[in-house]
C-alpha cells in the first residue's frame, strides 16, 4: 500500500499487488500532499485545504484512468501518557473529528533537531580489506539508488504525459481539462461520444443518468433528476 504523512495526518491506500501500482499511487498522493498545503497556506481553513486535495487527487486518477483508491485517513493525538488515533475512509467524518479535536487539545509542536554531538578527535580508519570493502558497500548502494531516482522519474513523467493528453482530449471535446465531479464519459456510438451524470442512490449503488452529447445537459440532469 501507498501512504503519505502531513499536519499529523497519514492518508493511506488500500493494499495493491505489486510495486508499480504503489509507486503510482504514491505520486499522486505527494500531489494531494502539495495541494493541502498550497490551500493551507492561501488561507483556507484545514477541512476546506483537505477538500480540495482529495478531490484533485481524485480528478486526477480519473483522468489518467488509474486504478481506483480508497484513502483511509488516520491521526493520532498525545499528551502525557494518553493518546487517541482516529481512523476512518469518510472524510467530512475525519474532518470533524480533527477540527473538534484541536478545539480542546492543540497538537504537538515541531519537533526541534537534536543538537549536534561534539565530535571527537578523530579516528583513523582502519587500513586495507575492510576500508575498501566499506567503500565499494557505499558505491554500490549509491548506484541502486541513482537507478531508482531515475526510475521514478521516468514514471512521473511518464504519468504528467498521460495526464496533458487527457486534458487536452477533454478540452477539445467538452470544453474542460477535468470533468466535474459525477460527470462520466459513456460510450454511445463510438467510444467516449457522450456524457452521462453518476447518481448515488440510496442503497450505496451507482447508475448513469442518460446519455447526453454536451457537458451543459448532463449537468442540468445531475441538478435536476
Amino acid at each position: 500500500r501507498a501512504s503519505v504523512g502531513f499536519n499529523n495526518i497519514l492518508v493511506r491506500s488500500q493494499t495493491v499487488r505489486t510495486l508499480d501500482a504503489a509507486v503510482d499511487i504514491h505520486i499522486s498522493m505527494v500531489r494531494l500532499r502539495q495541494c493541502f498545503r498550497s490551500h493551507l497556506k492561501a488561507g483556507k481553513s484545514f477541512g476546506e485545504s483537505l477538500h480540495e486535495a482529495v478531490n484533485a487527487f481524485a480528478a486526477e486518477r480519473e483522468v489518467l484512468n488509474a486504478e481506483a483508491v480508497r484513502l483511509v485517513f488516520r491521526c493520532r493525538w498525545g499528551r502525557r501518557n494518553v493518546s487517541r488515533t482516529y481512523h476512518t475512509h469518510e472524510l467530512d467524518a475525519f474532518i470533524s473529528a480533527w477540527e473538534e479535536t484541536a478545539k480542546r487539545q492543540p497538537l504537538p509542536a515541531p519537533a526541534k533537531a537534536p543538537k549536534p554531538l561534539r565530535r571527537g578527535p578523530k579516528e583513523r580508519a582502519p587500513q586495507g580489506g575492510v576500508r575498501r570493502g566499506g567503500r565499494e558497500r557505499a558505491q554500490s548502494l549509491q548506484a541502486k539508488f541513482q537507478a531508482r531516482v531515475i526510475w521514478l522519474r521516468s514514471k512521473v513523467r511518464g504519468i504528467l504525459q498521460r495526464l496533458e493528453l487527457r486534458q487536452a482530449k477533454l478540452l477539445k471535446k467538452w470544453g474542460v481539462k477535468v470533468l466535474p465531479k459525477d460527470i462520466q464519459e459513456n460510450t454511445f456510438q463510438a467510444p467516449d461520444d457522450s456524457l452521462c451524470a453518476n447518481f448515488h442512490m440510496s442503497d450505496g449503488t451507482q447508475r448513469p443518468g442518460p446519455y447526453r452529447r454536451s457537458l451543459a445537459e448532463a449537468l442540468r440532469d445531475l441538478t435536476e433528476l
